[in-house]
Formats: structure tokens, C-alpha cells, sequence
């Protein structure tokens, strides 16, 4: 708001408009608090809706170049649709939403608590998970199979695979880390060389960004050109196609985040923020269906009303006036 004057800035943010922001804000988090701790009520409520709201995030937009991995499988433990996995270095919960769908979150100590993610429209307790939510257990790694695709983690490395239903690997020696000093989120993988990789919002490049380097973080440019990076609105979501199937991978972080997708190496993904929580929700399937699961979790937009089908104008600029 800098530049404008206290009655300009009171001209636009109007106490009701805060009003609305903030009975959004406590109706949320109390709604995700409700389904996580079912039991508690009153004051330990209350406190606890305090305790899980969103803080702003203190960004610096310095991505940190050291990382330590997970490290080695040490041990885990399984429950409806969901395993914990104990690592050297930090935890992993891998949680079957459905069929086609998972949630994979890691990091560096054990408190996986509950989240308020603006981003998800569809939180974990309101999917049914699966019935198929298989584990098998061997010497060298544990497998996790779903119908739509199967995730595999080494127990030496702690790196994990992930395959489709027709057992195409995907995504390889996937490496989940925290970035140092920051303890930033930070993964890394291998893809096929050939796959097309689509989505991550507004991008001055080609439709497939296979070979790209991206930053997930909005800005605003007065002018720019091809291949300048970020411009006006960023999205985490990838949709990775190869030989007729597909995967999509949702990165739920709101922190500055770099993305190579090939650009260093090719067929390798390398995932960097400066902060906050790794968490990725992947969906397997045909593109289609990738795209169904995909607006199912983050939400879908309401069909406009018929009289916005009319004559539209839109310019960059008003100025002058009289124009």
C-alpha cells in the first residue's frame, strides 16, 4: 500500500470486506480442527483453532542450495489407507484419499498435524480413501499398491518409485529432503525423457515444459517476453503424460519455490522452496480422469450466469480518463 494515502486505502478496504476475510478464516480452520479432533470442545477447542491457523509466510526468495535427504527407512507402521514411515532424517505419511489419488507428506520430526490449506477445496476427511490399499513388506522395500498406481521405497536409500496401473514408472529414485539452513521443502526425481509435461499456470513458454526451469511465485511485469519468469499467476500442479497415460502431482506449498523440469539434466525434476511443509498429492490415470481428481481436490468454478455470456472489453490501461 505504499504510495497511497490512509483515506485512499480506507476508500477500498472496507471493514466489512475484513469482516468477511476473517469469519472465513476462523469457519475454516474450526471446520478442519472439528474433523481432525472430533473430541475436544470449549476452550481446548478454541485454543486449538488458534494453534492450527495459517501464519503469513516470512519468504526470502533465497533459495538455499544444500539439502539433507530422508535418509534410510528405519521403520513404519500402517492403518486404514495410510502407512508412516520412519526415516534417518525426518517422517513420511503416504495417505490413500482414493483409488487413483494419494497425499504424501514429509517432514524433518514426526508432528504431521492437521492443515488449513487455502488451495484444497476437498480436505483429507471429507475422501473415503480405498479398499484396495494393499502393503507388502520385503527385506529391501516396502510396496504400496492402489488400483490406479503403486508407490515402492527403498529401504536403504529411502528413495521411492512411483508406477501406473500398467506398471510404467513414472517418477523414479524420488528423493523428499529439506533445504539448508532454511528447511525448506525440497524433492527430486527422475522421468521418462520422452513424457510431456503440462500445468503449472500462466508461463511465457511452450505448452510442454519438458526440458524448462520454472518459479512458482506471481509477479507482475510490466512488459515481458519469452521465457521470462514468473509473470502473473503460478500453479503447482504438473500433468505428466507418457504412451497414453498420465499423472498429476499438486505440490500444496505457498512458499517461492523453484521447479527444473529437465533443464539441468534431462529427466530430472528438482523441487525447491524456501519453506513450509513438502506435501503432494498424486493422481493417476488417463488425463481425463487426472483432471477430474485434480479439480475434485482443488475445486471447480461455477458456470457464469447466462447475462456474462454477452459483448465484453478489456484493456491494460484506463488512463486518461477521458479516453
Amino acid at each position: 500500500m505504499a504510495g497511497y494515502s490512509l483515506a485512499q486505502v480506507l476508500r477500498v478496504v472496507r471493514p466489512a470486506m475484513l469482516t468477511r476475510g476473517l469469519r472465513y478464516l476462523i469457519h475454516s480452520t474450526a471446520r478442519q480442527v472439528h474433523e481432525h479432533h472430533p473430541s475436544l470442545s470449549g476452550l481446548a477447542f478454541w485454543l486449538e483453532v488458534i494453534k492450527t491457523m495459517p501464519r503469513s509466510p516470512k519468504d526470502k526468495h533465497t533459495l538455499p542450495r544444500q539439502s539433507a535427504p530422508i535418509g534410510a527407512l528405519l521403520e513404519h507402521s500402517a492403518g486404514p489407507s495410510h502407512i508412516t514411515l520412519r526415516h534417518a532424517r525426518g517422517s513420511m505419511v503416504i495417505k490413500a484419499l482414493a483409488d487413483d489419488l494419494c497425499l504424501i507428506r514429509t517432514r524433518p520430526d514426526n508432528d504431521f498435524h492437521p492443515y488449513q490449506s487455502y488451495s484444497i477445496s476437498k480436505p483429507e476427511a471429507q475422501w473415503s480413501g480405498s479398499q484396495h490399499f494393499l502393503i507388502q513388506d520385503s527385506p529391501e522395500s516396502i510396496r504400496i499398491t492402489l488400483p490406479a498406481l503403486s508407490l515402492e521405497i527403498e529401504r536403504a536409500s529411502g528413495q521411492l518409485t512411483l508406477c501406473t496401473q500398467s506398471g510404467a514408472r513414472f517418477l523414479s529414485q524420488v528423493q523428499a529432503g529439506y533445504a539448508l539452513p532454511a528447511q525448506g521443502a525440497q524433492w527430486q526425481a527422475t522421468f521418462p525423457d520422452q513424457a510431456a509435461i503440462y500445468g503449472l499456470g500462466e508461463k511465457a513458454s511452450a505448452l510442454n515444459h519438458n526440458g524448462g526451469r520454472f518459479i512458482l511465485w506471481n509477479s507482475d511485469p510490466a512488459v515481458y517476453d519469452r521465457g521470462h519468469e514468473p509473470i502473473y499467476m503460478s500453479v503447482p500442479f504438473l500433468l505428466m503424460l507418457s504412451q497414453g497415460e498420465a499423472i498429476g502431482i499438486y505440490i500444496d506449498n505457498t512458499h517461492y519455490a523453484a521447479l527444473d523440469l529437465g533443464a539441468a539434466r534431462s529427466g530430472a525434476l528438482n523441487y525447491t522452496a524456501v519453506g513450509g511443509e513438502l506435501r503432494l498429492f498424486i493422481m493417476a490415470g488417463t488425463p481425463a480422469i487426472v483432471i477430474v481428481r485434480y479439480t475434485e481436490l482443488s475445486g471447480r468454478s461455477a458456470l457464469p450466469p447466462l447475462w456474462a455470456l454477452g459483448f465484453h472489453q478489456s484493456r491494460w490501461s484506463y488512463y486518461p480518463q477521458a479516453r
